[in-house]
């Protein structure tokens, strides 16, 4: 999907971000700042195909094709794949990066749609490859869906390392969160409906108590 403005109705805005002073309101630079970025780091169209192509190929249980179409897409992937990653960290780190934040490259679905494939004959064969995008993009939680994942995988296959990549996710949400504190300083919110006194947990905490509640299983992996 495309990233649109609600007006307070809920219908999509659709005049000139600027207003009639010149300046520019918080949620439309945040949106020029996630085009821009693109802009400079595109995702390319051809690795979009073959993904695509995959997912068309599992849809009609060609698993073989989509196996290999997702393995040429991860090999071309490799060697650029953390330096990209990198560049959209320190976009989203800045003033006007929120939608970087929750922005998801295409090779780190080709990652996770062939961990998912090979997880079906071989337990640990996912666990291998989601380890493998978590040290190339998160290794400090940057990108918390990969640890989150690699972890998911880790901890089925009984694997140690579970325990690393749900803490790795943890941090990385409670970094976004505290980004988006910062952030509601600066954006019109809505009021709260008569009778509510405070606002209920964000999206993000909502994901965080569910990592949280995850570690907890961690316990019984050896």
């Amino acid at each position: 999907g495309g990233l649109v403005f609600l007006n307070k109705d809920g219908t999509v805005r659709v005049s000139n971000p600027f207003d009639r002073n010149g300046e520019i309101p918080q949620l439309y630079l945040e949106v020029l700042a996630y085009f821009e970025h693109l802009r400079k780091h595109p995702r390319k169209a051809a690795t979009m195909s073959k993904i695509l192509a995959a997912k068309m190929l599992l849809a009609t249980r060609d698993v073989a094709k989509a196996t290999t179409i997702l393995e040429d897409v991860i090999k071309d992937a490799r060697p650029r794949v953390a330096e990209l990653a990198a560049a959209d960290r320190k976009a989203a780190d800045a003033e006007d990066g929120y939608h970087l934040r929750r922005l998801w490259r295409p090779e780190y679905e080709a990652w996770s749609m062939l961990a998912a494939v090979l997880g079906r004959t071989d337990p640990g064969r996912p666990a291998d490859l989601m380890l493998e995008l978590s040290g190339l993009v998160s290794p400090a939680g940057q990108c918390w869906r990969v640890n989150e994942i690699a972890a998911d995988y880790a901890l089925k296959a009984g694997r140690e390392e579970a325990k690393k990549q749900f803490q790795l996710a943890a941090n990385g949400l409670k970094d976004d969160i505290a980004q988006d504190g910062v952030r509601e300083g600066k954006i019109e919110r809505s009021p709260l409906p008569p009778g509510v006194t405070e606002r209920p947990p964000s999206a993000l905490e909502r994901k965080l108590k569910k990592v949280q509640e995850k570690q907890k299983l961690v316990s019984g992996v050896r």
